[in-house]
């Protein structure tokens, strides 16, 4: 037979059918059976862990009922940990007796004596006040107290009133200016460790046993209806999220604060809505697009003024408004502290904080989400660097969880969602922005760059040097056409001045700026015609690998553009004199439109830091600027067209650059920084986009025209036909 197995004894029999086999079996089994109950016997001397187990279920400690002061859970501090820790001062049994802390519970003693003596009354009164609460206060800890009856009161005490303390100083009902031993609030930088510290989840008293041992006080100023919460309120103003100015504390929401990590959460987001989750959103179709991309789909973005979770999104405008938020160096923590309590806190889907750090995750991916959010007023970066605002709110929300059944901001993402995704939004924004948002894009390019990179708002003051400089040359343009009335202009004049060779050398020159000219006219085309179908401004031009680097980019456009304008020249005079007039009257209209546009919609605020780099700058963009200027020489060539050259000629030449540093100065300068809001007073930071503000230009060549056609309406009316 094969082998069978007795189930509970691992003992091989053999031959079941014989007698003496299932004899020997019975033995078997009686001996077996001996052994279990004598192990059994051996047993109950000893504790079994089953027994152990029954006693420590009966000796666990009750769950505290008002529990909600916790260590801060470990996904949320590995990412990091310092913004959880205290560095400063310890409050609370949780960071009590680190040495790092210690140096500061010489000050907190002070405190408390000094409170004592303020409120008259002896210490026994509030080590009473604490014994009676004892419990209910170590029930506030998540952890259990690892410090003895008396040691846990009197970490407390000493915590409790230095808190107090300090609140009545920063409010101004306890004068420190005699008291030499503070050297918290006679040290500003010390305070400002400490704020930060008085926020940490970790680092928390019960909020009720600081109204306890407020009493006195409260009593004492019952005229001036202070309050625990209103001293706080006044206290952490500046390092807090946003407080709402207007608040009432007698509100339901604040009738029973946990602690002070619990107070600043509701402040920041009073009021909220009731019905909010009602509308439910599964996480995995959570998405928003970020500022940049929203702004280019054609949302408006508009600052509020209410508590952080009152974003609301105007679908038929187009504009988002979302309330200020500051960024100061400890928002970090506070933010941290305030998700962290959250997380192990919050069991009705309350995730307030949560969920507007996820919208501000999903809105801010690069430093320049945080520049336009900055430029509305609705960040208020006090850290100075873009990057390092970007950096910090996309790792807050690392290690956090929140529920995937309702989020607070659902039907606002779904809202810019479907706009976003209207084809005809993008391109009305593309539209307006690029080209519509102010008229001076596509004609002031080097008011822009010089402006940006050299003399800001007092580029006004280079056009006026450039512009003096130019009418010293008219002055000897006048005289050499009044002395000299031939055509030829300068190369005529330089000739019988001066001999054939300076005036060879002086046309060379003349036909080298026309090539120059033409050439930055042609480019120009070029750039815009690219900028227009949202590309770079090389984008139509053509790489030719055998030409030097810097060099051998072929512009078809430009190429194109000068053989057109070349054809309609030799098409004849007449045809071309029609053109010339066409484009005169269209250039005068545009040029007074953009003037009566600045005059109409300027904001004067925009000339503020008139000097951004002195007078260097100034100066370094008028030896650019004065390239706009060129064109008025074309008057002295028409002596021999006119009647009376010496009269005609010189009001051409003084008239024309007269007319032509006006419109520089008024529609060039002044309009274009009344119309701007960029900041710092920087022309075209804001007003228009980098890739229709470039140098592919080489100067205003683009302008030109218009100044060409100056002196041609000054010659008109002035008699030269």
């Amino acid at each position: 037979m094969g082998r069978d197995w007795v189930p509970g004894f691992l003992v091989p029999i053999r031959g079941l059918s014989s007698y003496a086999t299932k004899r020997n079996c019975m033995s078997v089994l009686m001996e077996n059976t001996k052994f279990v109950q004598a192990s059994s016997n051996s047993n109950q001397n000893q504790t079994s862990p089953l027994t152990c187990l029954r006693r420590e279920l009966r000796s666990l400690p009750p769950l505290g009922l008002y529990r909600s002061i916790y260590r801060v859970p470990k996904r949320l501090s590995n990412v990091n940990e310092k913004a959880y820790t205290p560095q400063v001062v310890s409050i609370g049994p949780i960071h009590h007796g680190k040495k790092s802390l210690k140096p500061m519970e010489v000050q907190k003693k002070r405190y408390l004596r000094n409170y004592l003596e303020h409120t008259h009354q002896d210490m026994n009164y509030y080590v009473n006040i604490i014994k009676l609460n004892e419990e209910k206060l170590s029930n506030y800890y998540a952890d259990p107290i690892e410090f003895s009856s008396d040691e846990f009161v009197k970490i407390v005490l000493v915590d409790a009133t230095f808190i107090i303390e300090a609140l009545l100083i920063k409010a101004g009902f306890i004068d420190i200016n005699n008291n030499v031993e503070d050297c918290i609030f006679r040290q500003p930088w010390m305070l400002q460790d400490i704020k930060p510290d008085l926020l940490l989840l970790e680092n928390q008293l019960p909020f009720f046993i600081l109204e306890e041992l407020f009493f006195p006080v409260r009593m004492f100023f019952s005229q001036q209806n202070i309050s625990i919460t209103k001293l706080a309120h006044n206290f952490f103003n500046n390092v807090v999220l946003h407080l709402e100015e207007q608040w009432n504390d007698s509100d339901q929401r604040f009738s029973h604060v946990e602690h002070f990590v619990d107070l600043f959460t509701k402040l920041s987001t009073y009021p909220v809505k009731p019905n909010c989750y009602d509308h439910k959103m599964r996480m995995e179709t959570l998405y928003l697009p970020s500022a940049t991309n929203l702004r280019q789909v054609g949302v408006k973005f508009k600052v509020r003024t209410t508590n952080l979770l009152d974003i609301q999104f105007c679908y038929d405008k187009g504009i988002l408004e979302i309330p200020k938020l500051n960024i100061y160096d400890s928002t970090e923590i506070v933010i941290r502290n305030f998700v962290a309590f959250e997380q192990c806190h919050s069991f009705r889907n309350n995730y307030y904080i949560t969920n507007y750090i996820v919208f501000l995750d999903y809105l801010i991916n690069t430093p320049e989400d945080v520049e336009l959010l900055v430029k509305y007023g609705i960040i208020a970066n006090y850290l100075g660097d873009n990057n390092q605002v970007a950096t910090m709110i996309n790792k807050l929300g690392k290690g956090v969880s929140y529920s995937e059944d309702g989020f607070y901001f659902a039907e606002i993402f779904e809202q810019l969602c479907d706009y976003s995704k209207i084809p005809s939004h993008g391109r009305k924004a593309n539209l307006k922005q690029n080209y519509f948002h102010s008229p001076w894009a596509a004609v002031f390019t080097i008011t822009g760059q010089e402006a940006h990179d050299h003399a800001g708002p007092a580029i006004v003051l280079s056009y006026a040097i450039s512009g003096i400089s130019a009418m010293l040359s008219v002055f000897c343009y006048t005289e050499f056409a009044v002395e000299i009335p031939i055509a030829g202009g300068s190369f005529s004049y330089l000739r019988i001045e001066l001999g054939d060779f300076i005036a060879f050398i002086a046309a060379g020159n003349l036909i080298l700026e026309a090539i120059i000219g033409t050439a930055a006219v042609g480019r120009s085309w070029s750039s815009y015609f690219a900028s227009l179908l949202t590309n770079d401004t090389d984008y139509l031009r053509i790489r030719v690998n055998f030409l030097p680097k810097g060099f051998d980019l072929w512009d078809p456009v430009a190429f194109l553009v000068i053989v057109l304008t070349n054809a309609i020249a030799l098409s004849g005079t007449k045809r071309t004199s029609v053109l010339n007039w066409i484009d005169c009257i269209l250039s005068l209209m545009v040029i007074v439109f953009i003037i009566v546009m600045g005059i109409v919609c300027g904001d004067v605020s925009n000339l503020n830091s008139y000097f951004p780099i002195g007078e260097k700058g100034i100066f370094e963009a008028a030896a650019i600027v004065y390239m706009s200027y060129v064109g008025f020489d074309m008057v002295a060539p028409m002596a021999e067209e006119t009647k009376q050259p010496s009269r005609d000629i010189s009001i051409g030449l003084v008239g024309s650059m007269s007319m032509i540093t006006v419109i520089y100065l008024v529609g060039n300068d002044l309009c274009p920084h009344l119309l701007c809001t960029c900041s710092g007073g920087l022309l075209f930071t804001s007003v228009s986009p980098s890739k229709i503000i470039h140098g592919n230009g080489v100067s205003n060549k683009e302008f030109d025209h218009v100044v060409k056609l100056v002196p041609i309406v000054v010659y008109w009316f002035s008699g030269c036909h």
